[in-house]
């Protein structure tokens, strides 16, 4: 008997912590991913993947890496020693990391790493709004995939960042939705990115005005730090 595979979707969660837990259970066994998803992105066999529990990031991780292709998350990729920045978060910080190794691989004409976000899912009933991410009142702007969804769009955007970083980052960034396609397969669909919704710039500019008045000073400068990584790196960095 097969199991309907939106439901080990939307339970992603609960496994993982039943997982931790003792209460051996794997998923994988029961899905894969489509080769196609693979094909689009991750032709090079590596990804660094990201995203909500709720569209289950983390079995996606574990199908890639079924299939042959070195999957990481925010601790990093398996057998791969990247750039190193300090940060009290160490989610936001590998997406900075894998920036920084992906200017240095592009520096030797080498495939960059992308970034996946898995932001969506079949039948979401969680959706992913610019207020959602950005405004400081609403609950769920603490949540810790808001918090990288933050971060990869200051990567992307912010003028205090490199320029050939922030066009990087650009290249690197991915997001889909976790679909269905039969009782067995899932696939990877492209997304736009989140700040291309039409209210996420007045709603970044309502954001950055409310921080103003509550700032208070980092431990750790990480747009600093990858400044000086990039100054540091010679026209053929070493990966």
């Amino acid at each position: 008997m097969q199991m309907d595979p939106h439901l080990l979707i939307q339970f992603s969660l609960f496994i993982n912590i039943s997982i931790k837990h003792g209460f051996i259970y794997n998923i994988c066994n029961f899905m894969e991913i489509d080769n196609e998803s693979i094909k689009q992105f991750c032709p090079n066999n590596e990804a660094v993947i990201y995203g909500f529990y709720h569209c289950s990031y983390g079995i996606v991780r574990d199908l890639l890496e079924n299939k042959g292709v070195k999957a990481g998350n925010h601790c990093g990729l398996k057998d791969r020693k990247i750039y190193e920045i300090k940060d009290s978060d160490s989610c936001k910080s590998m997406l900075v990391n894998t920036i920084l190794e992906n200017h240095a691989s592009l520096l030797n004409e080498k495939p960059i790493i992308p970034i996946i976000f898995c932001i969506d899912t079949s039948n979401n009933k969680f959706s992913i709004t610019a207020k959602n991410i950005l405004d400081k009142n609403q609950k769920s702007y603490k949540l810790v995939t808001h918090t990288e969804l933050r971060r990869a769009y200051k990567l992307c955007y912010d003028p205090y960042i490199h320029p050939a970083l922030r066009e990087v980052a650009k290249k690197s960034f991915h997001f889909v939705k976790v679909e269905k396609i039969n009782n067995t397969e899932i696939q990877l669909k492209a997304l736009k990115a989140p700040w291309e919704a039409p209210d996420w710039d007045a709603y970044w500019a309502a954001r950055k005005n409310q921080t103003k008045t509550t700032f208070q000073p980092k431990r750790y400068n990480w747009r600093l730090q990858a400044n000086d990584f990039v100054s540091k790196m010679p026209s053929k960095a070493t990966t």
